[in-house]
């Protein structure tokens, strides 16, 4: 069975580094054509547009927010509308201590999991068992798991 999956495996990853050397090399081949400066050229405008895209809706969002404050419009254009969200504001610790007062499971607790089991391998905790947790570790190179003819074995 992990003969098998090891095969697989090998396979698929022989097969991902061949796409990955391939996508180079074609890139590379027409970056020197007259296709290829014409591709990254409008790749490199279709950036640009999409930043600038980004920039007039935020623009637009500013001003009809604007709009809408100075006359109440929820529709300052026919393509434009206001929705009202109600949002809740407030101070963190204000909120924390009127939680913990009146509606404590509210208030979540927690260690930091990370400092915590690095402190109790050290301490020996009557409450905490260390255990030895088997994890599976595979080699990056499993090229001797196919021919290098491509055939499997």
């Amino acid at each position: 069975m992990l003969e098998e999956k090891l095969v697989s495996l090998a396979l698929l990853r022989d097969r991902l580094a061949f796409t990955n050397e391939n996508i180079g090399i074609i890139e590379c081949r027409l970056s020197e054509t007259e296709d290829g400066k014409a591709l990254a050229i409008f790749i490199e405008e279709t950036r640009e547009l999409e930043k600038q895209v980004e920039a007039e809706i935020q623009a637009l969002r500013e001003e009809a927010i604007e709009h809408f404050r100075a006359t109440g419009d929820v529709r300052p254009h026919e393509a434009v509308q206001i929705k009202i969200y109600k949002t809740v504001k407030y101070d963190d610790q204000t909120a924390l201590k009127w939680c913990e007062e009146r509606i404590p499971e509210l208030v979540k607790k927690s260690i930091d999991k990370t400092k915590f089991e690095k402190v109790a391998k050290e301490l020996q905790l009557d409450f905490v068992e260390i255990i030895d947790e088997p994890r599976a570790s595979i080699a990056t190179d499993l090229s001797i798991y196919f021919r290098k003819d491509g055939d499997e074995l």
